[in-house]
């Protein structure tokens, strides 16, 4: 059975966690948080999302990422496999560094927003490790306090809630951070989506609105039909030569492909798909799912199924805040 699509539209708010697999550590000295957070800035060049908090624990890590163009399972399985790799290189290890599939939930810009970034500037507080949220230095607590710390973070979108000048907003901040200095907070990790996601300039109905037409593409809107004619041209081959008994790696490839999209969107079924193709539907399957398998695995694979995504939607959204 496919697992649930991520909610995601450009502009969305997610709050990541990534946990290290069964409890064990991923930070055994400062090069490895040092390595982290390179990767955390080089993604936002490459992808041109934004990172608006960060907490690096033991164990596990806190991200709140606002998508771009690029989808969110793209943004942080770029960050993951590459430290996997660098872990395993640096500390002679193999296998699995982070715990399953990544944990998200998607964030309003209201007054949740705040609340949860205090949460995680808090975190090395909570967990003994400092006195102060100003004392760690693998959070961006920092970032937002001082000017050429993590400039790859954008404090701004909090920020300038709390005061038109830098200096009145940042002493504003802080203060909201230390009122829950030694108390507890009440952010809800159990949720896909924050119950503050709706604010004072977004309704329920827009947001579900971008959230059912990033799961069902403009150019999927025609049905199985459309999706094959932008497939094949994508990858410049033709229907027969799919439906053919031939299973040259290119061919066996573009099946999988086909395959991990129709079980993207819930409107096509894989039965048809499978009926198009001359193949068997479980067969398919299975081909999707070892697919999918080999993407979260590798970067460029998952590169390449986004562009595809992104040439399916036929969307231009940029988004750009100011410092």
């Amino acid at each position: 059975m496919a697992r649930p699509s991520r909610q995601d539209f450009p502009g969305a708010i997610h709050h990541v966690m990534l946990k290290g697999n069964n409890a064990q550590d991923i930070f055994q000295s400062e090069g490895d948080r040092i390595r982290f957070c390179q990767l955390m800035q080089e993604g936002v060049e490459r992808f041109g999302h934004k990172i608006l908090a960060f907490c690096l624990m033991s164990n596990h890590v806190h991200i709140v990422i606002q998508t771009n163009q690029k989808s969110i399972s793209l943004v942080v399985q770029n960050i993951a496999f590459r430290y996997t790799r660098f872990w395993n290189w640096r500390h002679d290890a193999a296998g699995h560094l982070f715990q399953g599939r990544f944990k998200s939930i998607l964030v309003g810009t209201g007054s949740y927003l705040n609340r949860l970034i205090r949460y995680i500037h808090l975190n090395p507080v909570r967990a003994g490790l400092v006195q102060k949220p100003i004392d760690y230095r693998w959070s961006s607590h920092t970032a937002y306090m001082f000017d050429g710390i993590d400039e790859w973070v954008d404090s701004d979108v909090v920020l300038r809630r709390f005061g038109v000048s830098h200096q009145r907003a940042r002493q504003s901040f802080n203060s909201f951070v230390l009122e829950k200095l030694g108390k507890e907070d009440d952010i809800d990790f159990d949720c896909e989506v924050s119950d503050e996601i709706i604010d004072s300039e977004a309704s329920i109905e827009t947001v579900m609105d971008c959230i059912i037409k990033t799961k069902k593409p403009d150019g999927l809107r025609g049905g199985l039909d459309d999706l094959l004619r932008i497939v094949t041209a994508k990858y410049e081959i033709d229907i027969d030569t799919l439906k053919s008994s031939r299973a040259s790696r290119r061919i066996t490839h573009v099946r999988s492909v086909l395959a991990h999209l129709v079980r993207e969107w819930d409107d096509i079924a894989l039965q048809e798909l499978a009926e198009v193709l001359g193949r068997d539907a479980s067969a398919m399957s299975k081909a999707a799912t070892r697919f999918e398998s080999r993407m979260r695995n590798s970067v460029s694979l998952t590169e390449e199924v986004e562009e595809l995504k992104l040439s399916l939607t036929k969307k231009k959204v940029g988004s750009g805040l100011t410092k």
